[in-house]
């Protein structure tokens, strides 16, 4: 992920002086019709850095998730829970959750995450471009 980002506009497009720069500009230019304004505050970049990036990313979840097949994870959903019992691991805002929720949610919380990373990543690849209110 950091070599891609080396090629990159990031500092472009999501740093906080772009933010400004933007204000800025659009502040000056209030005359200037919505759809210009638009274009300039909201602009989409796509290149074989930005392309690799999100790539990258989604396959590290979609990865992540079809390689979580023990049991604790399939048949009985206790991961979470046995990731609380961790005492090296675990915060005592940790302890603390584990010792008020019951096991039902923390079951609930394994299957959430298990098909948030196995199926997601598989929705945001195949998104396309012609739902733009979804990519907001």
């Amino acid at each position: 992920l950091l070599f891609f980002s080396i090629f990159s506009p990031l500092s472009d497009r999501l740093s906080f002086d772009a933010f400004i720069q933007t204000k800025k500009y659009l502040k000056l230019n209030k005359s200037k019709s919505k759809e210009s304004n638009s274009i300039i505050s909201n602009p989409i970049i796509i290149s074989f850095p930005t392309i690799s990036l999100v790539v990258q990313g989604l396959i590290i979840y979609f990865t992540t998730g079809w390689l979580k097949m023990g049991k604790e994870w399939v048949l009985d959903y206790s991961a979470t829970e046995f990731t609380l019992n961790i005492d090296m691991a675990v915060t005592e805002t940790g302890k603390q959750f584990h010792s008020i929720c019951p096991r039902k949610i923390l079951k609930f919380l394994t299957f959430s995450v298990l098909i948030a990373e196995r199926y997601i990543p598989i929705f945001i690849f195949l998104l396309p471009q012609n739902f733009k209110w979804l990519m907001r």
